[in-house]
């Protein structure tokens, strides 16, 4: 029970601000799968319409969330370091008391929960890289055959032209 109220004190220090990019990369999680279900239901209509903007569009907004929600769980341990080091430069080394020990803890704190974020979201992306990721690659492949067919038929145009 002691460890839970050294996390509840250490909270008002750093840690809220980790928690509150955990919020933001929960929504960016539930944005990347709402995403991809949707692109992936999509994809046989955005073949059919031949629509390569259509197609650009949402592989930039899909990877764009994608990137920034993989970024994001790399800098949870950056983050924790960075909460010990402002928590240990904070300390009044000249005196061994309680606020020492305070501080020490709120420390300690912040390392816990960037290690506890990274691991929570990577556990999270697990489950969902290879779907994103394969919605990704049939994404770059449309795109890639609306290319070529508008380059072949850029091609016979000038042909026909000449």
């Amino acid at each position: 029970m002691e460890i839970l109220a050294k996390f509840k004190e250490g909270f008002w220090g750093f840690d809220w601000i980790i928690l509150l990019v955990a919020v933001i990369n929960i929504l960016l999680l539930l944005e990347t799968k709402r995403m991809n279900g949707e692109i992936s239901g999509n994809l046989k209509e955005l073949e059919k319409q031949e629509n390569l903007l259509a197609a650009n569009k949402a592989y930039s907004q899909f990877t764009k969330r994608y990137t920034i929600f993989l970024t994001i769980i790399s800098i949870f341990p950056l983050l924790g370091m960075l909460g010990t080091v402002w928590s240990l430069l904070s300390l009044d080394i000249t005196v061994i008391d309680d606020n020492l020990k305070s501080n020490f803890f709120a420390a300690l704190t912040s390392t816990a929960w960037g290690i506890i974020c990274a691991v929570g979201f990577k556990l999270a992306n697990s489950l969902i890289s290879t779907s994103v990721e394969n919605t990704i690659q049939k994404l770059e492949t449309l795109i890639n055959k609306f290319e070529d067919t508008e380059i072949s038929s850029e091609s016979q145009k000038s042909r026909v032209e000449i």
